[in-house]
């Protein structure tokens, strides 16, 4: 349809004019949402270059001890030599030496500030899957996933049954932090909780390709008995007996059932005890739930890397909006 003038209007009702307006904001919209984007996978990549980098350090100053002759010039060069896994920019970057620091082609020089903390924000719009550092699954990757529930996005296992992500971990006493819920209809009738209904966050894990860890988990397990939070070694991907359950309602004032489908802020701390040893706070909505109860683990063989991850079993659903890990400082 055509009016005086030459203007056009679509079937719509709406005018050439405005519609080229209109995709003029969009395209403004999209130039800025881009930039954000493509900066958040930015820092991410070069948080993991910093990482890469510190490891390589300081298994340089391991092997040094023994090879006198090594420089950290020979170990940078050959540390393909030495490492299972590459340590390399995720940018394309190169390493070299300048004054005895591993400077990056695309990064420079280490800064401080990217070292301290991991910080995932599963419910920003500008997070984006493959910003995870060498995330490992028991699965495929694609099993979790960024679902929208109630409003908010969270990262979300898409099958029931085993699911496993672990990251890389680079700190020796470190804390996690990530808020979770449980989804699922979880209770019975008379109040009492159904089997396999539960999440767990790993910590002083080491782990295979394929996703089998070894190492430690505390679980929020709605499935266990009538619902405790316990402790579990776990060997290649199978878990042992729980070494420490704590009842629900001796820790949390005014604990229902109703409390294993909220949301919650759960936080483990991991810090140095003694030679070959490390102790487990955790806590949940800031409340100490380990409070008069020693938890000491072995501590993971420092030539493995360490991961945290978390878990869901049997019929659990999780809904994670934040997974966040960094240095804790004597």
């Amino acid at each position: 349809m055509e009016l005086k003038g030459g203007i056009h209007i679509n079937k719509q009702g709406f005018t050439l004019i405005e519609l080229i307006i209109a995709l003029a904001v969009m395209s403004v919209i999209l130039l800025i949402a881009i930039p954000n984007y493509s900066a958040t996978l930015d820092i991410s990549k070069e948080k993991l270059c910093v990482n890469h980098r510190h490891e390589i350090m300081d298994d340089y100053k391991i092997f040094s001890f023994t090879d006198k002759d090594l420089t950290l010039e020979k170990f940078v060069e050959n540390s393909d030599k030495y490492f299972d896994k590459e340590l390399k920019c995720p940018s394309g970057g190169t390493y070299s030496v300048v004054d005895g620091e591993i400077i990056c082609s695309i990064h420079g020089k280490i800064d401080e500030t990217l070292k301290d903390t991991v910080k995932y924000d599963f419910s920003s719009d500008d997070f984006a899957m493959d910003q995870l550092a060498n995330p490992i699954t028991n699965r495929e990757l694609e099993d979790w996933e960024i679902v929208e529930k109630d409003g908010k996005k969270y990262l979300s296992n898409k099958k029931t049954g085993q699911n496993r992500i672990f990251l890389e971990n680079d700190y020796s006493q470190y804390s996690i932090t990530s808020k979770l819920a449980l989804g699922g209809d979880i209770l019975h009738g008379n109040g009492n909780t159904k089997r396999g209904r539960g999440y767990g966050i790993s910590f002083e894990t080491s782990t295979d390709k394929n996703g089998n860890d070894t190492g430690y988990i505390f679980q929020f397990d709605s499935g266990y008995s009538t619902g405790k939070f316990l402790f579990r070694k776990r060997t290649n991907g199978r878990e042992s007996s729980p070494f420490l359950v704590i009842e629900p309602s001796d820790v949390i004032p005014g604990f229902t059932n109703n409390y294993w489908t909220d949301e919650h802020d759960v936080k483990v701390d991991v810090t140095d005890h003694s030679p070959n040893k490390k102790q487990v706070k955790i806590y949940i909505d800031g409340t100490e739930i380990t409070n008069g109860k020693e938890v000491i683990v072995d501590s993971l063989d420092k030539e493995k890397q360490n991961y945290v991850g978390i878990r869901t079993w049997d019929k659990s659903t999780v809904y994670a909006e934040s997974l966040e890990y960094g240095e804790i400082k004597e």
